[in-house]
């Protein structure tokens, strides 16, 4: 099969031995090995590792790899999706069939695949949301996901700030409202606070 997607161009799942894994030796990506155990750990190992079929080598999973090694050499059992064989050697899931027309360009490939997740940014309402409602359940619900609860906190003063500043400034002869006064409802989920008739 895999001579077959060789020849296709086609990508294709390998099982290699962990030890076996050569990482790119210009990598200058630095990774949380830490959390990203506890995310293997907590999900399973759920995102292959990548190799350039010219050189052998990893383009994608390095920080992966330094957390599987890791894991493996501190005894810990191998997350889903992990094999190990009869010799006890984990075995991780690597995609083949990717080959660049030079070191140069796979390094450059290194560096777009780390960094436009990074330049992407979050949506912080959408982010604040789902890591409140994990944190809701319990302080080991945001265990693997890289965020903690002080990211919460400064999401939610972010979006306070944000809101502040896109306060529309009300007519001259408008009476200012008491920032003390006791308002009438209060959304359970935001914290908005107003008076009337809810629709």
């Amino acid at each position: 099969m895999a001579d077959d997607a060789r020849k296709s161009g086609e990508l294709w799942i390998d099982y290699c031995p962990l030890s076996d894994v050569v990482q790119w030796p210009r990598n200058p990506k630095t990774h949380d090995e830490d959390g990203i155990a506890d995310s293997a750990d907590r999900f399973g190992f759920n995102d292959p590792v990548a190799v350039d079929e010219n050189t052998g080598r990893l383009v994608e999973g390095h920080g992966r790899v330094d957390a599987l090694i890791s894991m493996r050499d501190d005894g810990v059992d191998p997350p889903e999706r992990i094999r190990v064989d009869e010799d006890g050697e984990w075995l991780v899931p690597v995609l083949r069939g990717i080959a660049f027309e030079s070191e140069l360009e796979a390094e450059a490939y290194i560096l777009a695949h780390n960094r436009l997740g990074e330049v992407g940014g979050w949506d912080d309402e959408k982010l604040h949301a789902i890591l409140s409602d994990l944190n809701e359940q319990s302080d080991a619900a945001l265990r693997g996901v890289g965020f903690n609860a002080d990211d919460i906190d400064r999401l939610a003063e972010t979006l306070i700030a944000s809101a502040g500043a896109n306060t529309v400034e009300p007519p001259g002869d408008f009476t200012p409202i008491d920032p003390t006064a006791e308002c009438q409802y209060q959304c359970p989920k935001c914290g908005y606070e107003w008076d009337g008739q809810p629709r």
